[in-house]
């Protein structure tokens, strides 16, 4: 079965969308949903942190590869 990421993001330092807008947007990210849904595929969905609470994973020291 073929898998797919659809995925939104709200750019680091830029403030909220005009809610109009983001009302727009989501709207049509619902029927998006919905379409699929009715389709039978599974949607999920869910939401990430700032990109600044992500740790950074480093080999320490180098590993040889």
């Amino acid at each position: 079965m073929k898998q797919y990421l659809i995925s939104m993001y709200q750019p680091a330092g830029v403030g909220m969308p005009d809610p109009e807008f983001l009302a727009d947007v989501m709207r049509k990210v619902d029927a998006i949903r919905r379409d699929l849904v009715e389709a039978g595929s599974w949607v999920f969905g869910n939401g990430l942190h700032a990109p600044e609470t992500a740790p950074c994973g480093r080999r320490w020291p180098a590993a040889p590869r």
